[in-house]
């Protein structure tokens, strides 16, 4: 039964990376978008070309994590399993995972 709290605790941590990468996703694409403003108005081609290639990165990535990040947003199949495992405890083991 110990195995259904790492399941939990793994969610808990894929649920905290999710959310650190979704805001460095974020930021980066905040700091590329002011970068290529700033490069199409001073006419640095240079850093224009650079913040090309950062979006052809940038943009799967966020058209990835977005998906990913609905799928867990509604959380329907993650909240029926979580119940499904608390009804189904067997007597004397505590919910909240301690010993």
């Amino acid at each position: 039964v110990e195995y259904i709290y790492v399941i939990l605790h793994c969610h808990m941590l894929c649920v905290y990376v999710g959310r650190t990468l979704s805001a460095l996703i974020q930021r980066l694409r905040k700091h590329f978008t002011t970068a290529k403003a700033h490069a199409e108005d001073s006419r640095f081609h240079e850093q224009l070309r650079c913040t090309d290639l950062a979006d052809w990165l940038i943009v799967p990535l966020e058209i990835v994590w977005s998906s990913w990040e609905a799928a867990v947003a509604e959380r329907y199949w993650w909240d029926k399993f979580r119940c499904w495992v608390l009804n189904n405890m067997p007597p004397g083991i505590p919910h909240d995972g301690t010993k």
